[in-house]
């Protein structure tokens, strides 16, 4: 039978050693040969029968430092978490998907800022990440599924997983309850951001199905806000400011905010190329949108600014907040400055595809208005 080698390690703090041993055919005085020819290891022979001897391995003694290396640190690490929860807690909070919410403001808190985050469901954590920002609009696109409202600009993309309620409303629900906890009831809500509790957000939902069908599904889901007394709504005729305001677009048809609104609590997006041709106001309406693209073109042309400041006076007129979509496809520093053009003529909603961009824009105008 050809050599057969067997390999035994062992491991310790200080040396890993491996055991070499062959068949008694293979000695060849004190060094034993593999079946191909080649020197395994020095042995030391007594009475002509091969002994075993340690040899170490500095590759896999290298390996096992490493490893306990690693493993020290970890459990380091382990209890320094354990001890600064113990000295640090954050008391009382709740988790709405990854964003730790305290009741009480802190320093990093974030501002809000008059942005929209746009299709914010494309993002990793869409909800966390806009309210994280300081955004004071989040969108959902949604489409009604048999009795289900699911999330997607496409219908390729939609998943039982991402519906309205868990992706906005149930968060929402979460991050209110820790906001108004213990608060006396004869007192306004307070709102999702602490630095400004009054500040509403609004929740923009895109109809992409049935409106007719979507309408019902989409007032019975808003229930659980509802019935908290935290949307904003119209009473006796004049809009009454909540933390959260819904405004719905898309297929929406402005009948079904006029006559099958109930508890007049969802508003209309409405179209501000054309405000003259509806009865749009503050009792139905909450935004004036429209393309930035198809309607102005270049704003950073000759005569363009004309155009955006007459749409925003018609808007204003009416109590209706401006909002442009439609965005050029521009490198971040022009954007910017078509941001900074926009907000200065008194556009109220800024429509931002990144986050990082909105928070740097807003950051130095709040530096240069200092």
């Amino acid at each position: 039978m050809a050599g057969l080698y067997v390999y035994l390690c062992r491991q310790s703090l200080n040396e890993i050693i491996i055991y070499e041993t062959t068949t008694r055919n293979h000695y060849n005085g004190n060094i034993y040969l593999s079946p191909q020819g080649q020197k395994a290891t020095r042995m030391v022979s007594k009475n002509g029968v091969p002994r075993l001897r340690a040899r170490r391995n500095p590759y896999i003694l290298a390996f096992g430092m490493t490893v306990a290396a690693i493993s020290s640190i970890a459990l380091m690490f382990a209890a320094i978490l354990a001890t600064t929860s113990m000295i640090w807690p954050y008391n009382p909070e709740v988790q709405a998907g990854s964003l730790h919410i305290r009741r009480d403001s802190g320093p990093d808190d974030p501002i809000p800022i008059p942005c929209h985050s746009h299709n914010d469901y494309w993002k990793p954590k869409p909800f966390t990440d806009a309210i994280a920002a300081g955004c004071i609009g989040i969108e959902a696109d949604v489409w009604k599924v048999r009795d289900e409202l699911m999330v997607g600009h496409a219908k390729g993309d939609l998943s039982t997983e991402k519906t309205l309620t868990s992706m906005y409303i149930q968060p929402l629900v979460n991050l209110l309850k820790v906001r108004n906890q213990d608060r006396d009831p004869g007192l306004l809500p307070r709102g999702v951001y602490n630095r400004e509790p009054n500040q509403t957000v609004v929740l923009l939902v895109d109809l992409k199905s049935n409106p007719d069908k979507s309408w019902p599904l989409l007032l019975e889901q808003l229930e659980p806000l509802r019935q908290r007394g935290w949307l904003s709504h119209v009473s006796d005729g004049k809009f009454v400011s909540r933390p959260i305001t819904v405004v719905a677009t898309g297929k929406t048809k402005f009948r079904l905010v006029k006559e099958a609104n109930p508890s007049h609590d969802v508003f209309f997006d409405a179209p501000l190329m054309s405000l003259a041709k509806g009865q749009y106001d503050k009792t139905n309406s909450y935004y004036a949108s429209t393309s930035l693209k198809k309607s102005i073109g270049n704003i950073l042309r000759p005569g363009k600014m004309e155009l955006i400041r007459d749409q925003i006076s018609q808007a204003h007129s009416r109590g209706l907040l401006v909002r442009y979509w439609g965005m050029p496809m521009v490198s971040p520093i022009v954007q910017r400055q078509i941001d900074k053009r926009l907000l200065n003529e008194g556009v109220d909603v800024i429509n931002v595809g990144s986050l990082q961009e909105a928070k740097r824009t807003f950051a130095e105008r709040r530096h240069s208005n200092d």
